[in-house]
């Protein structure tokens, strides 16, 4: 089944008409993407029973490019 990158909004680095950046995502089919657009970040982790954020962290602490993520979140966040 293709996998969609989804933005996680939520406890990331987006702000006011600033979207995340593309290391706050995680993977969810097409129709789970589509849903959570619908319906919005914590009804769906409720529905599902999992924490979007958390979920993100993780797939980003696990990535060959950890090192490159917390210097770009340093950077987003100091200016």
């Amino acid at each position: 089944m293709p996998i969609e990158v989804a933005h996680v909004r939520s406890g990331s680095d987006a702000g006011m008409g600033r979207k995340p950046s593309d290391w706050f995502t995680v993977s969810l089919c097409r129709g789970h993407h589509s849903e959570q657009h619908r319906i919005g970040e914590a009804p769906f982790g409720r529905a599902h029973g999992i924490d979007l954020h958390a979920l993100a962290a993780e797939f980003a602490a696990a990535s060959p490019k950890a090192a490159d993520i917390r210097n770009e979140q340093r950077e987003r966040h100091c200016g």
